[in-house]
């Protein structure tokens, strides 16, 4: 699976194990960091308060 912020492969069940997926929806993303989890969870609220 590819980390959606910086295209890194990503192990799910790893990422699961780590605390590193999110859940959207009826898709689940993995991140390769918490950098990158933080970095997507900040563009969804920033989305999110455009609408």
């Amino acid at each position: 699976m590819l980390d959606p912020v910086c295209d890194m492969t990503v192990d799910l069940d790893e990422a699961r194990e780590a605390g590193l997926t999110m859940e959207l929806g009826d898709r689940e993303y993995a991140f390769c960091g918490e950098g990158c989890l933080k970095a997507f969870a900040k563009r969804l609220a920033a989305q999110g308060s455009k609408r």
